[in-house]
């Protein structure tokens, strides 16, 4: 009976010791508690076993079994890279996407901005004969009037009729020094078709046409220098008596040479001088005789308030000697 009681009664103390063994933190599920600690702040592990587990013999089993921490789930998020002051976020296209776009070709529109005094450029129409073909180019310099087309040397239109309508259009032009060719080449279309109305020709670029057009534009203004000298000799000569050099001093003076009577000069009188009106009679006015209407051209402005710049360039002329 004894040895029965004692039996029961440490039976007894194994089971208290083993209820308490379970309702005690046990070393490992606090080792694991802080490792879980250590892993993620938020989620701290606190082991304290106070549920009965039966058919457990060992109750530390147990327990490591029960208290391993759960697993921490990354997510993965786009990587933002920074480069100074630029954020790039990289990404991964499928291989069909992955070709680069196509580039955008720039928007060219026509300048606004058209050489001063250049018109629309006229078109040739088909089957419209040239005044120079390309076998017969040569250069601006080497043409002849033996270059001409044939049905213009006919008759003495070109000198009588097409070089004096050209003549007075560059007088009345803004710039008699400098006229493009663009601008040049029209004009001298539009001259043609109103002198030569039987001929259907087009002028092409440094064609004979354009270019001995340029010449002779280019011995017009030549010879308002020419013709001023000419005239500047003849009255020294005619006043020998007198030093040349007093002579051109008294001239020069207030521009009393471009005034009617020199010794008493007067507005009203301006340019009309003898030295101006020989000059522009001789220079000008001989040279646009003869010129003919083009219906595109404003005649009364050309052969009025165009004289201008004719005049401003004997003035010149005379004042250069």
């Amino acid at each position: 009976m004894r040895l029965l009681a004692q039996r029961r009664s440490k039976t007894k103390g194994k089971l208290r010791s083993s209820q308490y063994l379970m309702k005690t933190p046990t070393l490992m599920s606090l080792s694991l508690g802080l490792r879980s600690h250590e892993v993620s702040e938020a989620e701290a592990v606190v082991s304290n076993w106070s549920m009965e587990v039966e058919g457990v013999d060992d109750p530390i089993m147990c327990a490591d079994e029960s208290s391993q921490p759960e697993p921490i789930v990354v997510k993965k998020e786009k990587v933002s890279r920074t480069t100074t002051s630029t954020s790039v976020t990289t990404s991964v296209a499928d291989s069909a996407d992955s070709q680069p776009p196509a580039q955008k070709k720039p928007k060219i529109e026509p300048s606004a901005a058209r050489v001063r005094g250049v018109p629309a450029k006229l078109k040739r129409q088909q089957n419209v004969p040239v005044d120079t073909t390309p076998e017969h180019m040569k250069a601006r310099g080497a043409y002849r009037t033996v270059d001409l087309p044939a049905a213009m040397q006919a008759d003495q239109r070109w000198t009588k009729r097409y070089l004096p309508t050209i003549m007075l259009w560059a007088g009345s032009y803004e710039d008699i020094w400098v006229i493009p060719d663009e601008v040049l080449l029209h004009h001298a279309q539009l001259i043609f078709d109103a002198v030569y109305k039987d001929l259907n020709i087009f002028l092409v670029h440094n064609g004979v046409v354009h270019s001995l057009t340029a010449q002779r534009i280019s011995e017009w203004r030549s010879n308002f220098g020419s013709t001023a000298i000419a005239i500047i000799m003849d009255f020294m000569t005619r006043n020998s008596e007198f030093a040349p050099s007093d002579l051109a001093t008294s001239l020069v003076h207030d521009w009393a040479f471009l005034y009617e009577n020199p010794d008493s000069p007067s507005p009203l009188t301006a340019y009309r001088s003898p030295f101006i009106l020989q000059l522009l009679g001789t220079a000008h006015l001989n040279a646009v005789k003869g010129y003919v209407e083009v219906p595109s051209f404003d005649m009364h402005e050309l052969v009025t308030s165009g004289m201008s710049r004719v005049l401003a360039l004997s003035a010149v002329a005379v004042s250069s000697i």
